[in-house]
């Protein structure tokens, strides 16, 4: 508690006071009517003006309080005669200065306090006018400049000692006090012993919607009729005030207003009055209004939508998380948020509040919770933070949806609950096994308290450091592994294993004065019963020999990298050398054979032929290579797109038709009825379908070659099937399992018709995996050939055609 300090001018601050011989004088109406006033215009229980001598702080004047006077080091008066300005708690229990003051604590249990200092003509505080609530308050700066004028009154009234100076401060006074209730935003009337109203100010005025002239001398009932007879029930214990909420009146046009309504007993001149502060509330009813819809919102969402407090405790709890969660709103609030989360993850709220700790949002976060019965589940959260006023960020809102439908999971879930039940059954040890398995491990294993000292170690760790139980259990780690080492490595990672922390790291060290050696540490924090961090247990392994080999791999894999970038620009140079002059070549000759061909030299075409087929023969394979080479480097992705299927096609039949024409062979394109679109990558697709059609017009003579299209939905999943069928050669059985392995063919004798590496259906089969599908092969010798290359319809889909087997 902050004692009460003294200003330097403590003594002249004293005669002065004395000056005025205010102390322990009779109550006088004149202060006391202000602190009543004061009291009513802000709605505080306790209102006084306090007198702030040697030693106590006494009450010249007091509403609400029976005490008169208090011990001055505990005062809140003595911190504002030290201000130049109001001095202001919203909430004691929130400022360390006052939480633990025994105003506070006891009574009158002060939880906001405002002060206005009063200073005499001479300008020595002397005081303060002050007003208190039980409940935290936040004050406008209105309400703070309207308690500063009514210290000025207060001010007025201490310097006042002739009769004459009484008459002129009481008249100005009553001005002073006149401009104060009229200017007021809340309206203020009085009414007489017979219920009739005497006066209003302006904002009562305004509230009935007419002049005063139309107030004055009517029955109040006219307005609030609630308001029948005098004096007025709903009186407060000292029967001189009642405070009424959410009462309607009339307006003048009839309509009607919500408002609170306050009414203090007076006597003036002996006569009884009533005096009613009005505060119109319709601002207020109509927030209410809009939080009830927002509640009647949260309460009918399917989503959990909780609130929670920084410290994880929940303090709200709609249906949704009631359905989703199976507890009731009163099983779960006050209680940690932690009774949702698996125990595996736990460490996920430390997470999520670091975050909202900073004013961030928790977007969409998908993880796993635990119902009431102990199921998990699969949901969605979104956490925000709620700020107060200031922009303190003071507690969590949650938004949870379950996702299980979403994420198909409950079977996985299922199987993850049994595979955990039956690895916790296989390491059931029995305590003196698992005791002797720690002695003999090659693990090193020991375990300090909170004062560094080993209170055990294993055999691996003793025979490691070269030291026997004696030498080192009891003994602090710096006595054992010297100062050097305990202060720059172990201390650190122990202090903050202490506070909880659990730790993980690498540490190269020199034992004995060998080389060093890399070890991989655990620090795991020891909890009592009472979950209070007793120890720190350290495990720690050799991996020096894992960590050269990490280093060796690293190594020749940045030479494997090296060599195969040099491989790279090697073909790339390669085939630019080569594909220019034979580009030239095949140009050449279709030049010449164009030229020879009016002439009919048969010898000359067929020599010229010769060359042209050779020359693109030997481009194709340069080009498969390449291909090949690029296929097997990188990892292709696939520029997707949604194609039309049916145009698709006829570029495709318009593209092969001279290769169909070369062996007069007829093709055939069908497309299922309504077939539509794929998404996926048409380049590689293309190349696909033409490279299989090539294939079929290469071992087809004067047959029949088909490309068709279907679509097969198999439990919802989207899949379309490609086929090119032609009347050819076929392809023996033997020869299928291995034909799409790169540079194997069909036919591999020396006298085969067709050239080639048998790299082309290797790139076939290794793009329809890049687009998620699988190429399938059935074949007969003599009886033609059928290639079905079926996809996903969309190509972010993953394909489900076994691999297993391609002959259908």
């Amino acid at each position: 508690m902050l004692i009460t300090p003294f200003p330097e001018n403590e003594q002249e601050r004293l005669t002065e006071l004395a000056r005025l011989s205010l102390l322990d004088s009779e109550p006088e109406e004149r202060f006391d009517c202000i602190t009543r006033l004061t009291a009513h215009l802000f709605d505080v229980p306790i209102s006084l003006v306090s007198l702030v001598d040697k030693d106590r702080q006494w009450f010249k004047s007091k509403y609400g309080l029976d005490s008169c006077e208090t011990d001055r080091s505990i005062s809140f008066c003595g911190h504002t005669i030290l201000q130049s300005n109001i001095f202001y708690i919203p909430d004691t229990l929130e400022d360390e200065r006052f939480a633990d003051n025994p105003l506070v604590t006891g009574e009158p249990g002060v939880r906001m306090y405002a002060g206005s200092p009063l200073t005499t003509a001479s300008g020595f505080p002397i005081g303060a006018l002050c007003i208190v609530d039980t409940k935290p308050r936040e004050l406008t700066d209105s309400q703070l400049e309207m308690l500063r004028d009514l210290s000025k009154l207060v001010q007025l009234q201490l310097e006042a000692f002739t009769q004459s100076d009484r008459t002129q401060l009481l008249e100005d006074h009553q001005s002073y006090l006149g401009a104060l209730v009229d200017n007021t935003s809340d309206g203020i009337i009085t009414v007489n012993k017979f219920g009739a109203v005497e006066s209003t100010n302006r904002a009562a005025e305004s509230l009935f919607g007419c002049t005063q002239e139309g107030v004055v001398k009517q029955s109040i009932s006219s307005f609030i009729p609630l308001l029948q007879g005098f004096p007025f029930d709903n009186r407060d214990a000292n029967n001189k005030r009642s405070f009424l909420r959410d009462v309607e009146i009339v307006k003048a046009d009839g309509s009607q207003l919500p408002v609170d309504l306050s009414i203090i007993e007076v006597t003036v001149q002996g006569q009884p009055k009533c005096i009613c502060t009005i505060k119109d509330i319709s601002d207020r009813k109509e927030a209410e209004e809009e939080r009830a819809r927002f509640r009647a919102i949260i309460e009918t969402s399917d989503d959990a939508i909780i609130s929670k407090t920084l410290d994880s405790i929940i303090t709200s709890w709609n249906f949704g998380a009631e359905k989703m969660f199976g507890y009731k709103a009163e099983e779960v609030i006050g209680k940690s948020i932690l009774i949702l989360f698996p125990p595996m993850l736990a460490d996920e709220e430390k997470s999520i509040i670091e975050q909202i700790s900073s004013g961030n949002r928790v977007e969409h976060f998908e993880t796993v919770r635990q119902r009431k019965d102990g199921s998990l589940f699969p949901i969605s959260v979104t956490c925000s933070p709620i700020f107060d006023d200031s922009g303190k960020v003071v507690a969590i809102s949650k938004i949870a949806r379950d996702i299980t439908e979403r994420k198909l999971t409950e079977h996985s879930l299922l199987l993850r609950k049994t595979a955990l039940e039956r690895e916790v059954k296989e390491q059931g040890h029995d305590l003196r096994i698992f005791g002797h398995i720690i002695s003999t491990t090659r693990e090193l294993m020991i375990f300090v308290d909170r004062n560094y000292v080993f209170q055990a170690a294993n055999q691996s760790y003793l025979k490691t450091i070269g030291r026997t139980q004696e030498q080192v259990i009891g003994h602090h780690i710096q006595e054992v592994h010297g100062k050097r080492f305990f202060n720059k490595k172990m201390k650190p990672l122990l202090d903050s294993c202490l506070k909880g922390e659990r730790l993980q790291t690498e540490s190269w060290d020199s034992l004995h004065g060998l080389e060093p050696r890399c070890f991989e540490m655990l620090f795991d924090p020891h909890k009592d019963e009472n979950n209070r961090v007793v120890g720190v247990v350290i495990s720690s392994r050799d991996v020096t020999e894992a960590k050269n080999t990490e280093r060796f791999l690293i190594s020749a894999n940045q030479k494997a990298e090296a060599a195969n970038e040099a491989k790279s620009q090697f073909l790339s140079n390669m085939s630019h050398e080569l594909r220019t002059p034979l580009t030239a070549i095949v140009s050449y000759s279709e030049l010449l054979i164009e030229k020879t061909s009016p002439n009919n030299d048969t010898s000359q075409l067929e020599l010229l032929n010769k060359v042209h087929n050779a020359g693109e023969q030997l481009l194709k394979t340069i080009t498969d290579i390449v291909n090949f080479t690029k296929a097997l480097d990188t990892e292709q992705t696939c520029e997707s797109r949604i194609v039309a299927i049916d145009s698709l096609f006829q570029e495709i039949a318009k593209a092969i038709e001279p290769k169909m024409k070369t062996n007069n062979n007829h093709l055939l394109v069908e497309c299922q009825e309504d077939i539509g679109e794929i998404e996926t990558d048409p380049n590689k697709l293309t190349d696909l379908l033409m490279h299989l059609l090539d294939n079929a017009a290469k071992f087809t003579k004067s047959g029949r070659v088909s490309l068709s299209a279907k679509r097969v939905v198999e439990s919802d999943f989207d899949q379309l099937e490609f086929a090119v069928s032609d009347t050819g050669t076929g392809i023996e059985t033997g020869q299928i399992p291995t034909l799409f392995e790169p540079f194997e063919q069909a036919d591999n004798s020396n006298t085969r018709e067709h050239g080639g590496l048998g790299l082309g259906l290797s790139l076939v089969k290794k793009h329809s995996e890049i687009l998620g599908g699988d190429i399938l092969v059935d074949s007969e010798a003599g009886s033609g050939s059928v290639f079905r290359l079926i996809l996903p319809a969309d190509v972010s889909q993953k394909s489900r055609v076994s691999t297993d087997e391609r002959i259908a």
